[in-house]
């Protein structure tokens, strides 16, 4: 896992017209850590939308699905901090996460 803060969309597949907004907290190869104003219920399944940084410079784009693991209250973060473990990813996303880790 590698630390990645950067502004996110994570979207409910019970809701898919609300987006709600989100900061990434580290990203791995079988999910992501977010951090959420909402507390939002473990098992649910959700699509994040985030962009992870593009060596030399710039972002890349991605959408991956995804299952809500855990949702915890963080005192120090001052929001829930919701684990989400991708379940469909990308060739694209592999190659691009892959370099990210490795950078």
């Amino acid at each position: 896992r590698k630390i990645l803060r950067s502004p996110g969309f994570l979207v409910l597949a019970q809701a898919p017209s609300q987006r709600l907004e989100v900061r990434t907290l580290d990203l791995g190869p079988g999910g992501i850590a977010l951090l959420s104003r909402t507390n939002l219920s473990p098992s649910g399944r959700c699509t994040v939308k985030f962009s992870i940084p593009r060596r030399p410079q710039g972002f890349e784009p991605f959408e991956i699905g995804g299952v809500i693991l855990h949702c915890i209250y963080s005192q120090r973060e001052a929001g829930f901090k919701v684990g989400v473990q991708f379940d469909r990813q990308p060739e694209a996303f592999r190659r691009a996460l892959a370099v990210f880790l490795r950078s």
